[in-house]
C-alpha cells in the first residue's frame, strides 16, 4: 500500500476514530458532497487485508442505480439515433459536457423521454444490491454500495457499517427494477 495514502495513516486513523466517537456514530459523513436521501458519502474506519483504513464510501439506493441505467440507455440510443448528439454527462472537474445539434434539442429530450417509458413498462433493466471495492483509492479504500433502501439514513449507514466491519454483510441478490414518476424525478422543484 502507497504510503503517501492518508487512509493508511495511523494519526490520520486516530483523528477520523476521535471525530466518530464525538459523534456517537461509527461513520463520517463527508458534509463537503452534495448528499441527499439517494445517495451519502461518508467514511469509516475498518480492516482492508488485516490492515486498519479508512474506507471511503458512498452508499446510494437501488432506486438511483436504476434511475442511472434507464438514462444511460436512453442517452447511447439518442446518440445512434441523431447524428451529432453527444449525450450529456459531468467530467473530472464536474462540469456538465453534452451537445445537442442545432433545433434537436425537443426532439432528442422528446425521443429519450419515450426509450425512458418503454424500459420501464417493458421492466428490461434490472438492477440488485451492490458493493464495489477500489483498493488503489486516492484516500484509503473505496467503496461504493447499493442498497434496496427508500433513503440513505443515518441508522442505514451505522448499520452498514457495523455489520460490514463485523464480517456480517450480505447482499440481497434479488433483481429488481422500478417505476419512476415525475414527483422522484424533478428531487422536489417545482417548475
Amino acid at each position: 500500500m502507497a504510503t503517501d495514502n492518508l487512509g493508511f495513516d495511523p494519526a490520520e486513523i486516530a483523528e477520523v476514530k476521535q471525530k466518530m466517537q464525538a459523534n456517537g456514530v461509527p461513520f463520517l459523513i463527508n458534509e463537503e458532497e452534495p448528499n441527499s436521501d439517494q445517495f451519502v458519502h461518508f467514511s469509516f474506519v475498518g480492516h482492508h487485508e488485516n490492515t486498519e483504513v479508512i474506507f471511503d464510501c458512498v452508499m446510494y439506493t437501488l432506486r438511483l442505480i436504476h434511475n442511472d441505467k434507464l438514462i444511460t440507455i436512453a442517452e447511447q440510443e439518442a446518440a445512434k439515433e441523431f447524428p451529432g448528439y453527444i449525450p450529456f454527462d459531468i467530467d473530472e472537474e464536474g462540469n456538465e459536457v453534452g451537445e445537442y445539434p442545432e433545433g434537436k434539442e425537443e426532439d432528442i429530450e422528446d425521443f429519450k423521454a419515450t426509450i425512458l417509458l418503454e424500459l420501464e413498462e417493458e421492466e428490461s433493466v434490472k438492477v440488485s444490491e451492490s458493493i464495489e471495492l477500489f483498493p488503489d483509492w486516492d484516500y484509503g479504500v473505496g467503496l461504493e454500495v447499493a442498497l434496496n433502501v427508500e433513503e440513505i439514513t443515518e441508522q442505514i449507514i451505522g448499520n452498514f457499517v457495523t455489520s460490514y466491519i463485523s464480517g456480517d454483510f450480505k447482499l440481497d441478490p434479488t433483481l429488481y427494477t422500478f417505476q419512476h414518476d415525475d414527483e422522484s424525478e424533478d428531487d422536489g422543484d417545482d417548475d
